[in-house]
């Protein structure tokens, strides 16, 4: 799930993605355009705050779910 666009405390817009533009740490390789003809593989990469991932999960009656999953911060030691 990606959460695009919320509101604040104070009722205002608040649009996640540009945010994140703003504060995503210097030299992430995601972002840098002129990597764009290279291909890089990396383990992992950090996922922007306003994305959500989500496991398939089971209901009360078996019907199949999707919830949140829980998000591992920093890189793992």
């Amino acid at each position: 799930m990606v959460e695009l666009v919320t509101t604040d405390r104070d009722g205002e817009r608040v649009d996640r993605y540009q945010r994140y533009l703003r504060l995503r740490p210097p030299g992430e390789p995601a972002f840098d355009p002129t990597r764009a003809n290279r291909v890089d593989y990396r383990l992992g990469t950090p996922l922007p705050d306003y994305w959500y991932p989500l496991v398939s999960t089971t209901g009360p009656d078996d019907r199949a779910l999707l919830a949140p999953a829980p998000v591992i911060k920093g890189p793992p030691k």
